[in-house]
């Protein structure tokens, strides 16, 4: 059990350092702490019968990563995820994936389409999915995980100011396509 003082930020550090020392229930502990958080970035970026394969590479990437110095055990988390979900799209469309200009509907239309469906909100959804990865990304962080300025630039790698005005941005680009695009009919 964590001490009562330690911030979450801390638990999360110790209980990767722990795991890292070969013990097994600080892993079992960090990846209850933090599963739904993958769970939730994969339900929007990979088909349902990848996330198992797709979670067990986020963990070993964190795990492997030696480089976390600066920002959240979970920032890092969602920066591995991002870096898995690209290569997995690399892989599974055999094509370059820019995270930057790519969107889940250019990759893959019916995996959009099923999700928006499964999820309800089917014209934010389908709005969210028709925008490049990394906006998309940077939007559901930012609102649905409620992540800060700080941790988004580390999940990004790229400095405050640089998030600040992506967000706005996308933001932008959002809107328009809310503005553009009605839902599609349920088939």
């Amino acid at each position: 059990m964590m001490e009562a003082t330690m911030s979450d930020e801390e638990a999360d550090f110790s209980l990767l350092e722990r795991w890292r020392a070969g013990r097994r229930e600080a892993a079992g502990e960090l990846v209850r702490r933090h599963s739904a958080l993958v769970t939730n970035f994969l339900r929007t970026k990979a088909a349902p019968e990848d996330h198992e394969d797709l979670k067990q590479e986020i963990w070993e990437g964190l795990l492997r990563n030696q480089t976390l110095k600066d920002g959240s055990v979970r920032a890092y988390l969602l920066a591995i995820a991002r870096n898995v979900v690209c290569a997995y799209h690399k892989k599974r469309n055999r094509c370059t994936v820019d995270p930057m200009s790519t969107s889940m509907a250019d990759l893959d239309a019916p995996l959009s389409q099923q999700i928006a469906l499964r999820l309800g909100s089917q014209k934010l959804l389908l709005a969210l999915q028709r925008m490049p990865l990394d906006d998309q990304t940077l939007l559901e962080l930012r609102y649905f995980e409620e992540m800060s300025t700080r941790e988004l630039a580390v999940v990004f790698a790229v400095p405050d100011g640089t998030i600040k005005s992506r967000l706005f941005n996308a933001r932008k680009r959002l809107e328009q396509l809310l503005a553009l695009h009605p839902p599609l009919p349920n088939a």
